[in-house]
Formats: C-alpha cells, sequence, structure tokens
C-alpha cells in the first residue's frame, strides 16, 4: 500500500495530465523566473504526502507486529521490529521493476535528444530531416513519461530508505545498550577529551543521545529533501541531487551502528 501511495502521489506531481504540471508549465508564460520559483514550491510541497505516508506505513508496520506477540531471547518484544523489517522488504522485493521503470526514462531522454541534434525534426534542412515531424512529438510524449517514472522511482528509493534507517536506529540504540557499561581503554584519550568538552561548555558534544538525534533529524530532513528534490525543475535536481540522498541517509546509519562503540 505504500509503494501504491508513492506511485499515486509522484504521479500526479509529476504527470503532464494534472493540474499541477499545468501549472507550471503556464508559469514558464512569464518568464524562466516565475516557472524556476513555482518549480521549486511546487517540489516543497509533495513532499507533504510521502512523509505522511511513510509515517503511516512506519506506525502500521509496527503496530501489527507489535500485536504478534514476538519477544527475544531476554523476554523484550521485537513484534513491532520484526513488522517494520517486513514492510521494508515488501518495498524491496520489486527492486527488479523499479529498476526497470527507472532506465525507462534515460532512454526516451536520450531518444529524444539523438532526434534533437540530428536535425532529423528540422524541416529547413532537406539533407539531415530523414525523419517526419512527428518522430519529434513522439519522443517528446515518451520523455515526458520517462520524468514521471523515474521520479516514481526515486520516491520510492527514498521511502525504502526511510524505512531502513529506522530500522538501524533501532539496531544502533540495541549496541548501545549492549555496551554502555564497557570500559574501552582503547577510547580512553577520546573519552578524557570528551570530559573536558563537557567540563567546559556545560553539556556533551558527543555521545550517544547526541548522535542518535543527528541521525533521527538526518533521516528525517534528507527524506524531505529528497521526494522534494526529486519532483523539483530541471535534471542537476531530479536526476542528481535526489537520489544521492537516499544513499546518504542509508550511509548515516550504517556508519553510525559501526561506530557506535566510539561514541560511548
Amino acid at each position: 500500500m505504500t509503494a501504491y501511495a508513492f506511485v499515486w502521489i509522484t504521479k500526479y506531481y509529476t504527470d503532464y495530465k494534472h493540474e499541477p504540471v499545468r501549472v507550471l508549465a503556464l508559469s514558464s508564460a512569464t518568464g524562466h523566473g516565475t516557472n524556476i520559483i513555482a518549480g521549486v514550491s511546487l517540489g516543497l510541497e509533495s513532499t507533504a504526502l510521502p512523509v505522511l505516508a511513510i509515517s503511516i506505513a512506519i506506525i502500521s508496520a509496527y503496530w501489527l507486529g507489535n500485536t504478534s506477540g514476538l519477544v527475544d531471547e531476554s523476554g523484550s518484544p521485537t513484534g513491532g521490529l520484526f513488522g517494520t523489517a517486513v514492510a521494508t522488504m515488501g518495498m524491496l522485493s520489486t527492486a527488479a521493476y523499479v529498476l526497470t521503470m527507472d532506465m525507462f526514462g534515460p532512454i526516451a531522454d536520450n531518444a529524444g535528444g539523438i532526434v534533437e541534434m540530428s536535425q532529423q525534426s528540422n524541416p529547413t534542412n532537406q539533407l539531415l530531416c530523414l525523419q517526419p515531424e512527428s518522430v519529434r512529438e513522439i519522443t517528446d510524449v515518451l520523455d515526458a513519461v520517462g520524468n514521471t517514472t523515474k521520479a516514481t522511482t526515486k520516491g520510492f528509493a527514498i521511502g525504502s530508505a526511510a524505512l531502513a534507517s529506522f530500522l538501524l536506529f533501532s539496531a544502533y540504540m540495541d549496541e548501545v545498550a549492549s555496551f554502555a557499561h564497557v570500559s574501552f581503554k582503547e577510547v580512553l584519550i577520546a573519552g578524557f577529551i570528551f570530559r573536558l568538552l563537557g567540563h567546559y561548555t556545560g553539556q556533551p558534544l558527543l555521545g550517544a543521545k547526541v548522535v542518535a538525534s543527528m541521525l533521527m533529524f538526518a533521516t528525517v530532513a534528507g527524506t524531505e529533501l529528497g521526494v522534494s528534490y526529486t519532483c523539483r525543475v530541471g535534471d542537476p535536481f531530479k536526476d542528481t541531487v535526489g537520489p544521492s540522498l537516499h544513499v546518504l541517509i542509508k550511509m548515516l546509519a550504517t556508519i553510525t551502528l559501526v561506530m557506535a562503540p566510539v561514541f560511548l
């Protein structure tokens, strides 16, 4: 259901048949500046529903898993995490189809670029005009559909990254709890510096709680920015910045989990 919600939301904000794209096209009549401003505002607006969908998915998966009554060896309930893991695997199980849809966009875009650069759609050049004018019209339609599919798959990647990051956050807290009362001789100097900083500032600048706060903030903010950049105007936004943010979200969670003993 979360994947379907992402598809529907992305299609509404990026398909040329719906109102947001048509309003954005009308804004270009007054110049490039208003077009970019309208595109940025539309991208920010499009983040509300995906964030709501992810929040509902996490809460629902955790609640459904928690009702199963699963416990670990110590008797602590783990059904909620199991439900979230099942939801994450459910979104990742369609990775092959998502990658296929993601490849359609660049293929259609490159086809349109080849037609344009070869001047096959230019009727004034009779030597190079080997195809009818309708070829460019067809490639433009395919390019528009390809942009919609690319936006859909990138939003899908951001959603799966958000779900996986919450699982890694729980694993990080378990790792901290396992070593909370263990003395690390290897980080004696770091701990001494940490205490000095805490003495002069009145509060610790490092530590598990601060790192956990940073991880939560980066996950939420990165998810919102990733979905926003995916739907914004221009290839530098939707094709480079947007996809890189979901890698950043997963990298932060993974590195934090690996370096957990250092933060204690």
